[in-house]
């Protein structure tokens, strides 16, 4: 999984950590209580930063993520809830301020991009 992190271009070892409890938390929040979808639930999610390469103010992140979730609809996808609360720049910006910049880390984080799923 890759995401762009605008306005930043390395993270300390607290940031890696904050970025990898803060995403996991956010998954489970935006399933389990923003999304309140009755066909997905008990959404609980490990997230593992695996790669960081920097550019011109933006830090490309890649990270691996463990999910168990119930589900009544077996056409739901596993991407889709990767990708799902990553949408939506409203849902991108709440992330950002609501969780990475919470415990005062990222203060230069200005935005990060919808994640993609590349493959191995």
């Amino acid at each position: 999984i890759q995401m762009e992190m605008r306005g930043i271009e390395s993270m300390s070892t607290n940031e890696v950590l904050t970025f990898e409890r803060q995403t996991e938390a956010y998954y489970a929040y935006f399933h389990n209580i923003f999304k309140d979808n009755d066909d997905v639930f008990g959404v609980e999610a490990e997230v593992f930063l695996t790669n960081r390469t920097s550019g011109d103010n933006v830090l490309l992140v890649t990270f691996t993520a463990r999910m168990s979730y119930f589900t009544t609809d077996s056409s739901i996808a596993f991407e889709y809830l990767i990708i799902e609360p990553f949408q939506q720049q409203s849902d991108r910006d709440f992330y950002v301020d609501e969780y990475l910049k919470a415990d005062d880390e990222y203060q230069n984080l200005r935005s990060v991009s919808s994640v993609s799923l590349r493959n191995s």
